[in-house]
């Protein structure tokens, strides 16, 4: 759009040239480079003064966050949460709202509320005997389990971890990372509508707090599920997403419904 502009205004300024003399001479062509650089030094000027500085994603959080809170059937999946028994409260301690199934759960059950890191369930297993399963179990579960729900979705191989088919970061910190740009801005199909997918994922910008805080890593497998809803092709959202993955919590997983929170 800026060099549209630029060479509006020199197709006026070479009218002018040649309005007068059909042969340009030399002293005119060093002026129509000469205007070529003051045009485009104008541009540049008007545009860095229109530059707007954007929020950072933290700051928009914390603008839309009282919004949200006070209208949670405009912004989260009410209902699909009260048909599951769960009901709403806010955390005393970091005095954000989640939905909970027992009132005996006071707090969200974050481990900075909580003040210490525990495991749902019995040790780091699976169901009431502590039933150890491997990362291959683990993904094999889930795919079971997201592979029957009413909207059933297409299991899919992982990506490569450096994000090749990208210009604007060099490894994937996210399942969705793998579908960015093209796939979400509609450009191109997606493998399968829905999918999920074991997704390593690299991230290095907590490297100081890894072996510290119990909850930072530079790699893990992200379980994603990855849905392109697009107009007259919807498959689901957020109701879906609860119910999907409370099934898979409480059925293949095998947590009490007790135990699970909803954050919001």
């Amino acid at each position: 759009q800026k060099f549209t502009k630029i060479a509006a205004m020199l197709r006026t300024k070479v009218r002018d040239i040649f309005s007068k003399s059909r042969i340009a001479s030399p002293r005119s062509l060093v002026n129509l480079k000469v205007y070529f650089f003051q045009a485009r030094n104008i541009m540049e000027e008007k545009e860095e003064k229109e530059l707007v500085k954007t929020l950072t994603a933290k700051e928009m959080k914390a603008l839309a966050k009282p919004e949200f809170a006070a209208n949670p059937e405009k912004f989260y999946p009410t209902e699909t949460f009260a048909k599951m028994g769960f009901s709403r409260a806010q955390c005393p301690k970091c005095e954000n709202h989640f939905w909970r199934a027992t009132e005996e759960r006071i707090t969200c059950g974050d481990s900075n509320c909580e003040e210490k890191y525990s495991f749902i369930g019995v040790g780091c297993g699976k169901g009431a005997k502590g039933q150890k399963i491997t990362y291959a179990e683990a993904w094999n579960g889930f795919k079971k389990s997201l592979g029957s729900t009413r909207v059933p979705c297409t299991a899919i191989d992982r990506y490569p971890v450096v994000a090749r088919w990208r210009n604007d970061v060099d490894y994937v910190a996210a399942g969705i990372f793998c579908f960015q740009p093209y796939c979400v801005t509609g450009e191109l199909d997606s493998p399968a509508n829905p999918l999920i997918q074991p997704q390593f994922c690299l991230r290095f910008n907590d490297l100081d707090n890894i072996g510290l805080t119990g909850r930072h890593y530079s790699g893990f497998i992200m379980l994603g599920i990855q849905v392109f809803n697009k107009p007259g092709a919807y498959k689901f959202f957020k109701d879906e997403c609860v119910e999907f993955n409370y099934r898979w919590l409480t059925e293949e997983l095998e947590i009490p419904k007790e135990e699970i929170t909803f954050i919001e």
